[in-house]
Order: C-alpha cells, then sequence, then structure tokens
C-alpha cells in the first residue's frame, strides 16, 4: 500500500478494486473517497503497466510483476 497525502493508504492495480480510494469507500464522516482523478498511480489501475519501470519502493504490486 501507498500512504497518500490524505493519510489514505492506496493500492494501486488491479484495475483499482482494492484501492480504498476507488470511490467505493467511505470515511467516518459519510463522505465517499474518490481519489482516482488525483493519483499519480492511476495507469496501474486503468491497463497494464511495466512494474519494472516503477520507481515506486514500496509499491504492493512490485513484487508480483518482477517475479
Amino acid at each position: 500500500m501507498i500512504n497518500d497525502i490524505g493519510k489514505i493508504y492506496l493500492t494501486p492495480g488491479n484495475f483499482g478494486n482494492d484501492c480504498i480510494g476507488n470511490g467505493e469507500h467511505y470515511d467516518s464522516h459519510g463522505n465517499q473517497i474518490i481519489l482516482c482523478d488525483e493519483c499519480e498511480f492511476q495507469l496501474c489501475c486503468s491497463e497494464e503497466s511495466d512494474c519494472n519501470k516503477c520507481k515506486v519502493v514500496n509499491c504492493p504490486r512490485k513484487h508480483r510483476c518482477t517475479d
């Protein structure tokens, strides 16, 4: 998971299905959490990405792409 600026842990990849910022989750105040438009990892969710070129050390999907 990747901690974004709002202290929400993002999980890129898998077409966004695993990410708490995908619009299917709500915060403690009942507000929908949608972070895709401002997420720098959006391409990882919308298409097959080349994880070997990813510069994010703590990406939860990186080890799956390089195994």
